[in-house]
């Protein structure tokens, strides 16, 4: 790490160690920082879930019948009707992961609040919740793009 990169990081510490971030008047130890590892809550979702687990019984069972067949029914009518069957559980699939996403969406901000987080990231991966106020997409756009333009604040 070069010169500047030490002045960038001494920077970086004085003020996450000086600056009270916004709306936690009185805190000066810098924002609350939780993690979770959204697979094993994805898969404790999925197992609990009674569509999931129709869905998985109606994916195994469809599978065991195609593996029946061993692999005789090219253009056949029974082709036609696994494929559609296999597609009908495949949009099944789809909307089941948008309906657990979404409590699991719910849950998640349900307990940064509780927990008074900041921030909660995927373990090993993307941040997953963060508080607005530390947002600085707007900031980075504007600079990007060289507009003057305020960026529009969102309602929580």
């Amino acid at each position: 790490m070069g010169r500047a990169g030490l002045y960038l990081a001494a920077a970086a510490v004085i003020l996450t160690s000086s600056c009270s971030p916004p709306g936690r008047s009185g805190r000066s130890d810098g924002p609350v920082i939780k993690y979770m590892n959204l697979s094993a809550v994805y898969q404790h979702a999925f197992n609990t879930d009674p569509d999931a687990l129709k869905l998985k019984k109606d994916r195994d069972s469809l599978m065991a019948r195609m593996k029946k067949t061993g692999g005789r029914i090219e253009n056949s009518p029974e082709e036609k009707q696994f494929l559609e069957e296999l597609k009908h559980i495949k949009a099944r699939e789809k909307k089941l992961k948008q309906k657990l996403y979404g409590e699991i969406d719910e849950a998640v901000k349900s307990v940064a609040r509780r927990e008074n987080a900041d921030f909660v990231l995927n373990r090993g991966d993307a941040v997953i919740y963060a508080r607005r106020s530390f947002d600085v997409t707007g900031l980075i756009i504007r600079e990007l793009g060289g507009s003057t333009a305020k960026p529009q604040e969102k309602k929580r």
